[in-house]
């Protein structure tokens, strides 16, 4: 079920039954939508949307200079094209830095994620979006070190960046980077 907000301007606002906090999100076209908990108040969302106001417009600003996503036949065309380049990629990047941390990798598995770049599960299966078929070579062995790193440290903790700085020393500037050019991905 959704309902429209209209202070402080236009959302999309669906409740969400194990949403346990309010998340915003800016779609691409510049509509934005917030996740609240059930019950929770038109009050509460209003305020949180005004608090929030500087960030949404500049997120809004930041993807008005993104091309829109394609249609979903046009998405699913384009990731049955990559999947296959993402893989051979992922493959190569996870034999020449696994070594490096001492990991081994179960499993992979590449995805048409909406806003994640990649994953890691305790089990040791990595999965990537494909897209990282389509970005320059640093930033795909950015990702992939990232969700190798979380083999060690299942966090985002300082060890756990000493970790991917073992083979991404200036992990810092590729992230930026990619959260730049892609805001909707974390």
């Amino acid at each position: 079920m959704k309902r429209q907000v209209s202070l402080p301007f236009e959302a999309d606002v669906r409740p969400h039954a194990r949403a346990r906090s309010l998340r915003i999100r800016v779609h691409p076209g510049g509509r934005v939508s917030v996740t609240v908990p059930r019950r929770c108040s038109y009050a509460l969302i209003a305020g949180f949307l005004e608090r929030n106001r500087a960030w949404i417009e500049r997120t809004r600003e930041t993807l008005s200079r993104v091309p829109p996503p394609p249609a979903k036949a046009e998405a699913r065309g384009a990731y049955m094209l990559h999947k296959e380049a993402a893989r051979r990629r992922a493959y190569m990047l996870i034999a020449r830095l696994a070594p490096v941390y001492g990991v081994t990798v179960r499993a992979v598995s590449i995805r048409d994620q909406k806003s994640r770049w990649g994953s890691c599960s305790r089990r040791g299966t990595l999965s990537f979006n494909y897209r990282i078929a389509l970005m320059p070579e640093p930033l795909a062995e950015y990702i992939v070190a990232h969700e190798l790193s979380h083999l060690i440290e299942f966090n985002h903790s300082p060890r756990f960046w000493a970790q991917v700085a073992k083979t991404v020393p200036n992990h810092r500037v590729l992230r930026k980077a990619l959260h730049q050019a892609f805001p909707a991905f974390r």
